[in-house]
C-alpha cells in the first residue's frame, strides 16, 4: 500500500503527488511512474517493476508495515464539478458573511501556524449539523455570505483558507460539501476549491476545470 498521509493522481501524463505530512507536492520520477501505477491499479507487474517499487519504498512511499497501511483514499475517483452555482441568485446574508469572515481568518492563523495533516483531521473530525430541509435557500444564504465576506478579505493567493472556511460554514449550515484539491502541471500549480456532488460552490469552472483533483475530503 502506499503509507499514510499520501495522495496521488495522473495529470498529463505524469504522476502527482501530494504529502499532507511533509506539506509539499512532488513529481514522481517518469521511469518509476508506470511501475507505480500498475501496483496501485493492482494490475499484473512486469519484470522490472520490482525494482523501481523498491526504489519507492527505499523513498518511504511504499510500505510493507502494516501498521503503516491503511485505505487507499488516492486511489478514489474525485467527482469533477461541471456545475456552478455562481450566477445563480444567492442571498446576501450578512450572518452567513460574518461566519464565512471568521472561519476564513482562523483558516488564514491555522494554515500558517499548522502542518497541513493537523488542518486535514480537523476537518475530518468537524462538526456536521444535519442536512436543512431547504438545502436550496442554505445554498443561497452561505454563496452569498462568502460572496459578501470576499470583499472584505484580500483573495490573492488565499484559495486554501477560503475554501477551508466555506467548507466549514458549508458543513454548519447542513450543505454536504467537499474540499477538493487539485493540480496541473507545465507549469506547476495547485488550486482548492468546494463542491457539492458535481456543483461548485465557491469558484467558477472555467478556473477549476484546468485542475485534476488530487485529494477531496
Amino acid at each position: 500500500m502506499i503509507r499514510e498521509g499520501l495522495y496521488f493522481c495522473e495529470c498529463k501524463g505524469r504522476t502527482v503527488l501530494l504529502d499532507i505530512l511533509a506539506d509539499r507536492y512532488f513529481l514522481l520520477p517518469d521511469d518509476h511512474s508506470p511501475a507505480f501505477r500498475r501496483y496501485v491499479r493492482e494490475e499484473p507487474l512486469l519484470d522490472h517493476d520490482a525494482t523501481a517499487l523498491e526504489y519507492l519504498r527505499s523513498k518511504d512511499l511504499l510500505s510493507y508495515d502494516a501498521a503503516c497501511l491503511r485505505t487507499c483514499d488516492g486511489m478514489r475517483e474525485i467527482t469533477r464539478p461541471s456545475r456552478e452555482f455562481a450566477g445563480q441568485e444567492t442571498m446576501p446574508n450578512i450572518v452567513a458573511g460574518l461566519h464565512c469572515l471568521i472561519a476564513q481568518w482562523i483558516a488564514a492563523r491555522q494554515v500558517r501556524r499548522r502542518p497541513l495533516a493537523g488542518i486535514i483531521k480537523s476537518l475530518r473530525g468537524g462538526y456536521r449539523r444535519a442536512t436543512p430541509e431547504n438545502l436550496e435557500l442554505a445554498l443561497r444564504k452561505v454563496v452569498g455570505g462568502l460572496a459578501w465576506s470576499s470583499g472584505l478579505i484580500d483573495q490573492l493567493n488565499q484559495c486554501l483558507p477560503r475554501s477551508i472556511a466555506f467548507h466549514r460554514v458549508c458543513l454548519a449550515s447542513g450543505i454536504p460539501s467537499t474540499l477538493v484539491f487539485g493540480v496541473t502541471i507545465d507549469p506547476f500549480s495547485a488550486h482548492c476549491w468546494v463542491q457539492m456532488d458535481d456543483l461548485l460552490l465557491s469558484d467558477r469552472l472555467e478556473r477549476v476545470r484546468i485542475f485534476t483533483p488530487i485529494m477531496a475530503l
